[in-house]
């Protein structure tokens, strides 16, 4: 019997081999493409993450800038320079900012963070708020009826560079372009009233009626008398504000409390305050002050009455041209120029043209040289401000509470007014005076927030 030895057939597996071969590499193909992938992705998801991240850390840069400023830690930088800190961490992510003074009033802030290569830059510009409205606010109520009711501005400072900055401006209907109008409530415009800037605040709590917003009146029901040239329907004029602007709240009031309270205990509590023609206001002290803003605290220039009434024209000593002396009156009650065609601090600085009602343009007067504050509450029997036709007026008057009106038209009011509300018979002008915004509440705000 013979044994026959098996041996494996070779042929049968030629191509096994390189299957497995090719099969092997398919699979580290795959696990490459997906390792690759997930790497990827990891690598996206931490830029990702960096990226929201980095931004966190320029914008602490521009927070701490917000402390410093509403601190007064910055108060002493001039105007030109810069302040700087070295760098800091927050939450783990490094960044630095600089700050560099604008004017007495604005910031531009450039803060970056950086984190794991990955760096962003913020630039925000960091506003004061203001002292006084930039030309009319009433809180419940601007009305202004006549075609010529107009609101523009100037500048009474003595620059010469830029022009569209200076003296009237560039603009032959707006001036400088800064004045405009402001209310809480409605505005009401009859007539067609020459305005460029018209704000409505309190837009979240004070709504227009539904389905009264159109594209070519977004005022709503908050803007009425839309007829053909009215400010309501003039493209880029309405704007909306979320939140209110609050002047008339007990704390926004108390200093004018403050201020009569004082003039009570230290015994210079005036009466019934009457300005003949002719009269010449003078500051109650030319002493310097912790302050230009007659608001504060420890700032003693100021004299009370429990009202004012201007009887004829008067102006302001010279004294008072000087921003940290100018005339200051608080008053318990009404504000009145009683007689037609009265001019109140009307000239220009130096001897200057007074004003002229059918030039108006012809004066440039310092509206910061006459501040009149008043308590007048027209929700408690308070008095009003009462500005006789034809009369023109150059200085603050700021009375959150009070009703501001007119027995007639042709009214020109030079500076800033701030009222409970406006209704006037007819053709008033406001020309703001953009030297006010130097005066400031010292709380600053963000204004602009933008990346680089």
């Amino acid at each position: 019997m013979f044994l026959t030895r098996l041996r494996p057939d070779w042929r049968d597996e030629r191509g096994s081999l390189p299957i497995a071969l090719l099969a092997a590499l398919v699979v580290a193909s795959l696990v490459t493409v997906l390792m690759a992938t997930t790497i990827s992705g990891q690598r996206a998801a931490r830029f990702d993450r960096d990226f929201t991240e980095v931004v966190h850390g320029a914008d602490a840069g521009v927070n701490e800038a917000l402390h410093r400023l509403n601190s007064g830690m910055l108060a002493t930088v001039p105007v030109g320079s810069s302040y700087s800190e070295p760098a800091a961490t927050i939450d783990g992510i490094p960044y630095e900012w600089t700050a560099r003074r604008l004017s007495g009033r604005a910031w531009r802030v450039t803060s970056t963070g950086d984190f794991r290569d990955t760096d962003r830059t913020i630039v925000a510009t960091i506003t004061e708020r203001p002292r006084f409205y930039s030309g009319a606010f009433g809180d419940t109520l601007v009305d202004l009826n006549g075609t010529s009711s107009k609101v523009d501005s100037y500048n009474s400072g003595s620059c010469t560079t830029p022009a569209a900055a200076c003296g009237w401006g560039t603009d032959p209907i707006h001036g400088t372009g800064n004045g405009s109008l402001g209310t809480n409530g409605d505005f009401d415009f009859a007539g067609n009233a020459e305005v460029k800037n018209a704000y409505l605040y309190d837009w979240q709590g004070n709504p227009p009626a539904a389905g009264t917003i159109t594209p070519t009146d977004p005022g709503g029901s908050r803007c009425n008398n839309e007829s053909s040239g009215s400010p309501c329907i003039v493209p880029l004029t309405v704007r909306v504000i979320d939140d209110p602007l609050v002047y008339s709240s007990d704390d926004q009031m108390q200093f004018i409390r403050d201020k009569l309270q004082q003039c009570v205990d230290e015994g210079r509590m005036g009466g019934d305050l009457k300005v003949n023609a002719g009269a010449v206001l003078t500051p109650y002290t030319t002493v310097p002050q912790p302050s230009n803003d007659a608001t504060d605290p420890e700032n003693e220039n100021f004299r009370c009455y429990n009202s004012i009434e201007f009887l004829g024209d008067a102006t302001v000593s010279a004294a008072a041209l000087n921003p940290e002396s100018p005339v200051v009156i608080y008053v318990r009650d009404y504000i009145k120029i009683s007689n037609a065609n009265t001019k109140v601090n009307c000239a220009s600085p130096a001897g200057g043209p007074v004003c002229d009602k059918n030039a108006p343009r012809n004066t440039r007067p310092v509206a910061s040289a006459l501040q009149i504050y008043s308590a007048s509450d027209s929700a408690t029997s308070g008095g009003d401000v009462l500005i006789r036709q034809q009369s023109m007026f150059a200085g603050v008057i700021y009375a959150p509470r009070a009703r501001c009106s007119g027995a007639g038209g042709g009214v020109h009011v030079y500076g800033s007014l701030v009222c409970g509300s406006i209704d006037n018979v007819g053709n008033w002008q406001f020309h703001f005076d953009d030297q006010l915004g130097d005066f400031g509440l010292d709380r600053f705000d963000v204004t602009r927030w933008a990346e680089d």
